[in-house]
């Protein structure tokens, strides 16, 4: 049977049942008959087995103790490890029913849908039930320290100019484990050389984040690279978070296993993890839950609250109706400010009000990151190198600009990222002083305009402003290093807290990101 239609009506029966015990509730029965029967509508006792990534412990225990309320015929056994090793025991025929991993490789790694991308799934298993999988949470990759903080660590920038001068000790998750891959990604976001480090002596291991943090908690290390969520459980000082530049999105998918010996109680419990009551227990954690409760949420009526948004200009087209989705669901009236970074700084700091700040990169929010409590990474922001159409100075790339035949136009480096991005590259690329640089615009769709009306023959400009008449996207790689993460910084002068929280939320649903891609922007990872 498909599992969403067994699903389905396992839960019109329990609807059933319910009904059924509520009515003998109300016609005063308390004989021993009726308490039998109340007894049967629990159904059998369950033993469900929960493969879930070690991070989630404590939380996961937690909520176990307020299911046995919703479900007391279901008992739940864990297997806390890191999700490397809860992919070898599954692939080796371990009994389990519900897997969490921390990480989506792991999942993909069993996800039939997948048969036939080696790169995912190599060993081309199909042992999960594709229909249930869903992103569960999100986590943050966090730089802890130990009580004192005697190195003084205060952010990643820190960190990696103390790994290189050999002047600490870090906590890293081995390779296999998901908590290790984002560590080695944010070495590769700064250039350092893991194999270097290891022998010099500045790393030390851990088989999964709950290892690496008892090392943090311990002061055996001068700091150690975990999730958010541990560092809340262990009581640590988070000095610094990982972006999704650095390191990409920490998204914990959860999926039924095909080989589950109760597949509707798994998926059960799966849904209950969406719900309104696991979701406060993850988000008193720190996780963000993605499924389920977020959607739930978009049904209240919002009508007489307002949200002030600040937005990078070149996401005006995407965001506006992102704006008006959401007032057209819930009756939030939204008030977007579009300007460019430097000008939406500003008024964050004089006026001292608003509710989220969409900014072009991370990089953007970190002169007014005073104001903001909390940032979600919603999707790439690609710069490209854009040109006439038809190419009619045949440029390749951003050394062909270092000619005086070839007009350019870029963002102002001091109020945009665009043009931070472009006078990076023509350092990197060692043509700043060759460049026939024309003007510089105080937005990025500004620039789009001049290619198309002749004024320019070239721009470094982002992927979703190239969508103009008389504009083509130069097709070179030489700008993939300068991607940068368009994130959603929540700030502290929100008038309606209620209207934000859900609107933080609608941000992280399929329709939201749906109206993304949809003007072309790629999902971050």
């Amino acid at each position: 049977m498909n599992m969403k239609l067994r699903t389905f009506l396992t839960r019109a029966l329990a609807l059933v049942l319910t009904a059924g015990l509520l009515a003998g509730c109300s016609s005063g029965s308390t004989s021993g008959s009726s308490a039998q029967s109340g007894d049967g509508a629990q159904g059998e006792n369950v033993e469900l087995t929960v493969f879930a990534a070690a991070s989630m412990t404590e939380t996961l225990e937690e909520i176990a103790e307020l299911y046995k309320n919703v479900a007391p015929n279901v008992t739940l056994v864990f297997n806390f490890a890191s999700s490397g090793d809860l992919l070898t025991q599954i692939k080796e025929g371990a009994d389990c029913d519900l897997f969490i991993s921390a990480a989506p490789k792991q999942m993909n790694a069993m996800d039939g849908s997948l048969i036939g991308d080696t790169e995912k799934n190599p060993d081309g298993l199909d042992l999960i039930v594709t229909d249930s999988r869903i992103d569960l949470l999100e986590n943050k990759v966090a730089l802890a320290v130990p009580e004192g903080n005697l190195k003084g660590i205060e952010s990643f920038d820190q960190l990696a100019e103390l790994l290189e001068s050999g002047d600490v000790f870090l906590a890293m998750g081995n390779s296999d484990v998901p908590v290790g891959q984002y560590t080695q990604k944010i070495f590769a976001y700064y250039g350092l050389d893991e194999a270097a480090l290891n022998e010099a002596g500045v790393l030390t291991y851990g088989s999964d984040v709950k290892e690496v943090t008892t090392q943090v908690s311990e002061g055996a290390v001068d700091c150690g690279i975990i999730y958010a969520t541990d560092a809340f459980s262990a009581n640590l000082e988070v000095v610094d978070g990982a972006t999704a530049e650095m390191c990409g999105q920490v998204i914990y998918p959860a999926a039924v296993l095909k080989g589950s010996a109760h597949p509707d109680e798994a998926q059960a419990f799966l849904d209950y993890l969406t719900g309104d009551e696991a979701g406060a227990v993850f988000e008193s954690v720190g996780f963000t839950p993605l499924s389920g409760a977020a959607t739930q949420e978009l049904s209240a009526d919002l009508s007489g609250q307002s949200l002030l948004i600040y937005c990078g200009a070149g996401m005006q087209e995407p965001f506006q109706v992102i704006a008006q989705t959401f007032q057209d669901l819930t009756g939030c009236e939204m008030n977007v400010t579009y300007a460019n970074a430097a000008q939406i700084q500003t008024q964050i700091q004089q006026a001292q009000e608003g509710a989220y700040f969409i900014a072009g990169s991370a990089d953007e929010v970190k002169p007014v990151s005073d104001y903001v409590t909390s940032s979600v990474d919603l999707v790439k922001h690609i710069p490209v190198l854009a040109v006439a159409e038809g190419n009619p100075k045949n440029i390749t790339g951003i050394a062909d600009l270092a000619s005086t035949d070839i007009v350019t136009v870029i963002g102002d480096s001091e109020s945009t990222p665009i043009g931070k991005i472009a006078v990076k590259a023509f350092s990197d690329f060692g043509v700043t002083d060759q460049v026939n640089l024309a003007a510089t615009t105080t937005t990025a769709p500004q620039l789009a305009t001049l290619i198309s009306l002749g004024e320019a023959d070239a721009a470094i400009i982002w992927k979703e402003n190239c969508n103009v008449d008389g504009v083509e996207i130069c097709k070179t790689s030489d700008m993939d290093a300068y991607v940068k993460t368009i994130p959603a910084a929540r700030l502290t002068f929100s008038a309606d807290d209620q209207a934000a929280d859900v609107f933080g939320q609608f941000l992280a649903t399929d329709t939201a990101r749906e109206i993304w891609t949809s003007f072309g922007y790629e999902l971050a990872e």
